[in-house]
């Protein structure tokens, strides 16, 4: 077979094309035309919506079609979290369809930073991954308390240990809440 490749296209539009074979003796008939869409556009604005110590929200602006292909999914890859500069999987950690720009890939680890990519499909194929998004999940529980360490008629003194996952790859605790329940 023969073939050629076409470059500078754009992703997500349809083309028309035709080959004729070429000689000493000039040019011959033309084939018919062919029409082929090219695989979909990078989707473009990856960002987190919400984290949690074990998921993250993210969102995306649809790919852009223009005369081919509708996208019939998108893709998510993350990395294993052991830092942003870790490998995006081979696989999809969340697959979405067409048209939700919207994935929450849970199962994850307090407390580490992940790397996010998306691409979306049609049916010419899946396109070019999104640019790379650092995201951290939020710190895991205090490793212990809070107890008591001193109290008075007016006040009471709480301590507590920071959570297993400070000094993991995201980002550390920077703060505590405390909560008075009652009880």
């Amino acid at each position: 077979a023969l073939t050629a490749t076409v470059s500078g296209l754009a992703g997500g539009t349809s083309y028309n094309y035709m080959v004729a074979a070429l000689s000493e003796a000039g040019v011959g008939d033309v084939s018919g035309v062919s029409r082929q869409s090219t695989s979909p556009a990078s989707p473009l604005g990856l960002s987190s919506d919400t984290q949690t110590s074990t998921s993250i929200t993210l969102s995306w602006s649809a790919s852009v079609v223009s005369g081919g292909s509708a996208v019939t999914s998108y893709k998510v890859y993350a990395n294993d979290g052991s830092s942003a500069a870790a490998a995006l999987s081979q696989s999809a950690v969340a697959t979405t369809d067409g048209s939700t720009t919207v994935a929450t890939v849970s199962q994850l680890s307090p407390g580490l930073l992940y790397s996010f990519a998306v691409s979306a499909v049609s049916d010419a194929g899946e396109g070019e991954q999104s640019t790379v998004l650092a995201q951290s999940t939020s710190p895991g529980v205090p490793a212990s308390g809070p107890t008591s360490v001193h109290q008075t008629s007016t006040s009471i003194s709480l301590d507590w240990s920071a959570p297993s996952s400070d000094g993991s790859s995201g980002e550390d605790a920077s703060g505590y809440r405390l909560y008075d329940v009652a009880g």
